[in-house]
């Protein structure tokens, strides 16, 4: 059953079409990469699917409930969540309070004044735990401003998890980060609940294959391709607009 459904989804900028009818299916615990050239309009399509762009037309249904159309806020608290491809951290705030806000955010009580949400213990509890799982415990009281580009990423991956999400869309998560870095995130993306269904928009193939159920293939806005990563190492066409020559 399909956690995240979308159907003939459409959306442009003038003559500018970056969404040509696009139609893929996400099922509960499923990962799925969403890869293609620059420009194939990846990071349009998950704006959409977050509530950050409205689409032209077309539906997009999340644990069968529409929300195309509906604010970013909406959408996160009916069971979505995202990271980004820039840091959208609070730099001057810690590693614990920044997973503590975005579990406040979602579970509530919203409107609470921080010192107020500092002594709540459910929330100290989920942020505690969630920095545990991303491998930041140990980074608890350091504030984002030192932390290290890589783990800033995960931070942004921990306040995804934070908001309890059905749906999990991560946007060039391993952007920027260092090889080695890299790796703990590959393995951080590997790990998450299998409750959680992830759409992961990837450049680095080796994250890709590493992670990924099925892979669907953007090419100028529109479905090139869709299948399980061996069908996709093999298409020819996919070979053609991006793959190239090598192995996977």
């Amino acid at each position: 059953m399909s956690v995240l459904s979308v159907r003939n989804l459409r959306k442009s900028f003038g003559g500018l079409l970056v969404t040509n009818n696009v139609t893929l299916d996400l099922a509960a615990g499923e990962r799925h990469a969403l890869i293609g050239p620059n420009g194939a309009g990846k990071t349009s399509l998950v704006h959409q699917l977050s509530g950050q762009l409205s689409p032209d037309s077309g539906s997009i249904t999340l644990a069968g409930r529409p929300i195309h159309g509906l604010p970013p806020e909406r959408i996160c608290r009916l069971g979505m969540g995202r990271s980004f491809q820039r840091n959208t951290l609070f730099t001057d705030l810690t590693a614990l309070e920044n997973i503590r806000l975005a579990a406040q955010s979602v579970t509530g009580p919203r409107w609470t004044p921080a010192s107020l949400i500092a002594k709540n213990q459910r929330l100290q509890d989920v942020a505690t735990d969630t920095l545990t799982r991303i491998g930041l415990a140990h980074r608890a009281d350091t504030t984002v401003r030192a932390l290290s580009y890589g783990e800033c990423r995960q931070l942004e991956i921990g306040i995804a998890i934070a908001c309890q999400p059905k749906v999990m869309l991560l946007d060039e998560p391993t952007s920027g980060v260092a090889p080695s870095e890299t790796r703990g995130i590959t393995e951080l993306i590997r790990g998450l609940p299998s409750s959680m269904a992830i759409l992961l928009v990837e450049h680095d193939m080796d994250v890709v294959f590493a992670v990924a159920d099925r892979i669907t293939v953007l090419h100028r806005g529109a479905v090139l391709a869709s299948g399980r990563p061996d069908d996709i190492a093999r298409d020819q066409a996919v070979r053609d607009v991006y793959l190239g020559s090598g192995s996977f």
